[in-house]
C-alpha cells in the first residue's frame, strides 16, 4: 500500500467541504430547504435571514478547516493502519 500525502488529502477534503456548505447555502437561498424538509417529514418553523457576506465567508470558512482536519486525521489513521 502507498503511503497518504497528508497535506494534499486534508487540503482536497477542506475544499471538498467548502463546497459542499457552497452548495448547501446555495440551495437554502432557492427554495430547497422546503423540499428537504418535506423529504425528512420536518416541519420546521425557522425562517432564512437575509444575506449577509461576513457568515457566508466564515461558514465557508469553517468547513474548509473541520474538512482539512479530518482529511488530516483520515491520512493520519490510514498510513498508521498500514
Amino acid at each position: 500500500m502507498t503511503e497518504l500525502n497528508t497535506k494534499k488529502v486534508s487540503l482536497s477534503l477542506g475544499i471538498v467541504f467548502a463546497i459542499m456548505h457552497t452548495i448547501g447555502i446555495i440551495g437554502i437561498f432557492v427554495g430547497l430547504i422546503k423540499y428537504a424538509e418535506w423529504v425528512h417529514f420536518i416541519n420546521d418553523e425557522l425562517t432564512v435571514q437575509p444575506f449577509s457576506l461576513l457568515p457566508f465567508v466564515l461558514g465557508i470558512a469553517t468547513a474548509f478547516v473541520i474538512g482539512a482536519v479530518v482529511g488530516w486525521l483520515f491520512a493520519t489513521v490510514y498510513n498508521f493502519m498500514k
